[in-house]
């Protein structure tokens, strides 16, 4: 455990790193903070599920649309250009949305506030190797997901207590202050990633894919993302229904469980920062994504609230861990010219995933029932990491034959 706190101090130590980490803490708590508070606003104004629905699609959709031109403006223009003009979109949107609360209005700027967002969102990881060097690639993308996993939780909490005592539109405006100092935070930090050559506008990701297949291993990795993403994540809407009914947790026991979940996530992301050899990244990723599916099958037969909860800390452990190791896997094998463009198809296939799994989890508890629906989903999750390192073996074992034809 004490190693794990060094390695984050000691990119912390680092100025410009240390100011951009917690800018991008304050982009994911704003976040947070903003979708809980919308939801209650869906909520409030009695439209029904489907206008909650119409929303989490504004909030997912512009991740998938944008992850051509997103990336593409990541490796085209200066970082401190983008972040500083997408963040202030952002702000502005999200001012917008504590002014004007119908819901015509709210799906608009939400949309406006989500593109931002997504043509900003690659330029925070293709930036972190130059913050301290490639060396230190590992140690600083665990103290990003470490941050980010304290940071939305904390942001969607804070929008509760916010929304119930001060109203709507104040959560939307620290919201929109939250935005403002981080879009502010690049002026005052030295490093940048200004692109040698400028690479042309484009709005389909053909190089990022190019770049991506012929990588081999990062490449099944993304590859395995949805069915992964769609296996674990269809479950959130069901928890809810195990943990309560089956379980018979109370409301304050059920948000326990998300803690226990942050607290692992967290632990996890740090531990990504202490496996320094690039060799052994890739079998722990795949043993990680194994041992995330495998905690949601014993979820599912867990015989009470006690085992569940555990469960759920390692569960949070093992996929913060699985996370920032297949950010610094792809990272390592992209080229630094592409690495924008990359990180946006990833960004782009993992949140289609979501959204898939959104749209399959609210039909699992009635078709299956919640114990069935965890046990069935992990054991897919299981199935997938197990073709993912069959895969892996294969496209390691293809790449060295050259190798061994020439010798």
């Amino acid at each position: 455990m004490k190693q794990l706190f060094q390695n984050a101090s000691s990119v912390w130590r680092i100025r410009d790193a240390r100011l951009m980490l917690t800018a991008s803490a304050l982009v994911t708590g704003a976040l947070g903070l903003s979708l809980v508070t919308l939801l209650l606003r869906v909520h409030a104004s009695g439209a029904g599920p489907y206008a909650a629905t119409l929303l989490l699609l504004c909030i997912s959709l512009p991740t998938i649309l944008t992850m051509g031109i997103a990336g593409s403006l990541a490796d085209r223009y200066d970082s401190r250009l983008i972040l500083v003009s997408t963040l202030s979109v952002q702000a502005a949107a999200l001012a917008g949305l504590a002014v004007w609360e119908a819901l015509v209005p709210t799906y608009l700027l939400t949309l406006i506030a989500m593109l931002a967002g997504s043509l900003g969102m690659p330029v925070w990881t293709a930036l972190l190797p130059h913050l301290a060097g490639e060396e230190h690639t590992a140690q600083l993308v665990s103290v990003q997901q470490g941050l980010r996993s304290v940071a939305m939780p904390a942001g969607a909490g804070l929008a509760g207590v916010v929304v119930q005592t001060m109203g709507e539109g104040t959560a939307l405006l620290i919201a929109a202050s939250l935005s403002v100092v981080a879009g502010l935070t690049p002026l005052f930090v030295r490093t940048r990633r200004v692109p040698v050559a400028a690479e042309p506008l484009t709005l389909l990701p053909v190089a990022a894919l190019r770049s991506l297949r012929g990588q081999g291993v990062a490449f099944v990795l993304v590859l395995a993302l949805v069915p992964f993403i769609i296996a674990v994540e269809a479950v959130n809407a069901v928890e809810v229904f195990l943990v309560r009914d089956v379980l018979g947790a109370s409301p304050a026991q059920f948000g326990l469980a998300a803690v226990a979940g942050g607290i692992g996530a967290v632990l996890g992301a740090l531990a990504a920062g202490a496996l320094l050899d690039p060799a052994r990244r890739v079998p722990v990723t795949l043993a990680a994504l194994a041992l995330t599916a495998a905690t949601q099958v014993g979820q599912g037969v867990a015989p009470g609230f006690t085992v569940f909860l555990l469960l759920c800390l390692v569960a949070g452990v093992a996929l913060g861990l699985a996370n920032a190791l297949i950010v610094v896997v792809i990272l390592d094998e992209t080229p630094e010219r592409l690495r924008g463009r990359v990180v946006a198809v990833v960004s782009g296939v993992a949140r289609s995933g979501s959204v898939v799994a959104t749209v399959l989890g609210g039909s699992l508890a009635v078709v299956m029932g919640p114990r069935l629906a965890f046990v069935t989903t992990g054991t897919l999750g299981m199935l997938t990491a197990v073709l993912a390192a069959y895969a892996i073996r294969r496209s390691v074992a293809r790449a060295a034959e050259p190798a061994v034809a020439t010798a």
